[in-house]
């Protein structure tokens, strides 16, 4: 997620708020964090959600739970990045495409 204009306040207890609101979350919806970094401009995340989550709900609530922080000030852009990231086990990977001849 990418503060708008790409400000933000730095003041550390904002950003300790900021943190605790994340993991606040995370906690009530049984989500796991791996990561949770907060720069200047942006924050990364890395954490886990069911499947039935979309990534667009767990975004939006993360985004609207950092609004309360700023007093609803709309700081983060309407937008962010998603990514999966998973491990698997090589042997899912089967089937006639791999078979020889």
């Amino acid at each position: 997620m990418v503060h708008s204009e790409r400000w933000c306040d730095v003041k550390r207890s904002r950003l300790e708020r900021v943190q605790q609101v994340i993991l606040n979350s995370a906690q009530k919806k049984s989500w796991l964090v791996s990561r949770c970094s907060l720069l200047a401009d942006h924050v990364h995340i890395a954490l886990g959600c069911g499947f039935e989550e979309s990534p667009e709900s767990v975004v939006l609530l993360l985004m609207n739970n950092i609004a309360w922080v700023y007093e609803m000030t709309p700081i983060l852009q309407y937008s962010a990045f998603v990514g999966t990231i998973w491990e698997y086990d090589h042997r899912v990977i089967q089937g006639d495409s791999l078979r020889e001849g």
